[in-house]
């Protein structure tokens, strides 16, 4: 009876010395939720004094410089360094070891947006702004009536599309305008000192600024020193919404995955694999992937994308189509590229979009562009809807022009 009781009361004393360390933890815990430094700080700060923005750190880990899959920078790198008070941050511009202050990265900003002189896109990546829903209506109108930088940049702020626009301005006398883009991701179109003498205009093209303010913390909450309104992203999540812009940029819809390792890039349905290098096996092996660069017959990402962007006339089903022997007769650059195709049983037409991307390959560059309105081309979408209206002047008729003979 005495020994049981000496356990009861050994248990008992076990009991109140767990409650009293579990008190404590919450204690330290509370504390470090309420205090404005970072718990690394007491580890970092003394090498981090003296090292800052000079040499590379692992932990804690800065996001790292991302490209997209056309080479243009997405997000820049960060490095470490510990603020005045402190605090361990990632700047993505230069640090003043002295201050121990963030300099925003150097670029030629125009209100917030970057802008290359002499540089347009690929006319194929362009928004349609007489196609933007009602909502939108004042600020088309607003760049309609007033055609400037200024009021492009405010309609392009409020397209979810619009990550990019190229503003032409006349030399000659003649009005300005803007193309508007829906993202960043072909390679920059330089114009030459013939292109702008041809023209009589320069192109100046403004990109949005790249993901992330050049600032990051690595918890949440910490206060951004530029404006004590404003709290700094997390370093996670920068370079989450890097690699999720890369994608979007890269992969069709219905794969928004992205995955790269040193040699592939993907696009996976579900998810990625740990590491990020490649699709998991569940969609590797039901073949819902595609390649960026695809060969040898893979899934190519720019074909499902160009398909998914793909707009048919009413009466037309989309398919897709592989481009073979009669149109490599002309083109050769043809052979094996798919396409999409907007099939019917009294006809069929490659969608404008289509065609403007084949020309850009040197397929059908030969026939008229949808751009040209002079001139329409009866496998053009454009020019199919015009014939089957009945309106047949100025359309080409032929499928194919062979190449001049020199």
């Amino acid at each position: 009876m005495k020994f049981a009781f000496m356990n009861l009361k050994r248990g008992g004393s076990l009991v109140a010395l767990f409650v009293a360390l579990a008190a404590f933890v919450l204690l330290i815990c509370y504390a470090l939720t309420k205090q404005t430094t970072s718990p690394l700080v007491s580890v970092t700060q003394g090498f981090a004094d003296l090292m800052e923005g000079f040499v590379s750190t692992t932990s804690p880990q800065c996001p790292k410089a991302v490209v997209d899959v056309y080479g243009n920078p997405v997000s820049p790198a960060y490095k470490f360094f510990t603020d005045p008070t402190g605090e361990s941050l990632c700047c993505a511009g230069t640090v003043n070891p002295l201050t121990h202050t963030c300099t925003p990265p150097a670029a030629t900003l125009s209100m917030g947006y970057l802008s290359q002189p002499n540089q347009i896109l690929p006319w194929a990546s362009r928004i349609d702004i007489t196609t933007l829903p009602s909502t939108l209506s004042s600020y088309v109108n607003s760049y309609n009536s007033n055609l400037n930088v200024e009021s492009a940049k405010a309609l392009c702020s409020v397209i979810p599309s619009c990550k990019a626009f190229a503003f032409m301005t006349s030399t000659n006398g003649g009005p300005n305008r803007a193309i508007f883009y829906d993202s960043p991701t072909n390679s920059p179109i330089a114009w030459t000192s013939a292109d702008v003498a041809k023209d009589k205009q320069t192109a100046i093209l403004y990109v949005r600024p790249l993901s992330g303010n050049g600032l990051c913390a690595f918890r949440p909450g910490v206060p951004d020193p530029r404006d004590k309104n404003k709290t700094l992203p997390l370093c996670t999540a920068v370079t989450d919404n890097a690699l999720a812009s890369r994608g979007t940029n890269a992969c069709p819809t219905s794969l928004p995955k992205y995955a790269a390792s040193a040699t592939q890039q993907s696009c996976c349905k579900t998810a990625t694999n740990l590491d990020g290098t490649d699709c998991i096996v569940t969609d590797i092996e039901n073949k819902n992937f595609c390649l960026i660069n695809a060969t040898n017959g893979d899934p190519d990402c720019a074909t499902m994308r160009s398909y998914e962007k793909a707009v048919c006339p009413p009466s037309l089903q989309k398919i897709s189509y592989t481009l073979g022997d009669v149109e490599s007769k002309h083109y050769p650059n043809a052979k094996g590229l798919r396409a999409p195709l907007c099939f019917g049983i009294q006809g069929s037409c490659f969608p404008d979009e289509t065609v403007l991307d084949l020309q850009s390959k040197e397929v059908f560059n030969r026939e008229p562009s949808p751009n040209d309105t002079s001139k329409l081309w009866k496998y053009s979408c454009s020019g199919y809807e015009q014939l089957t209206k009945g309106i047949s002047t100025n359309v080409q008729m032929n499928y194919t022009t062979p190449k001049p003979v020199a």
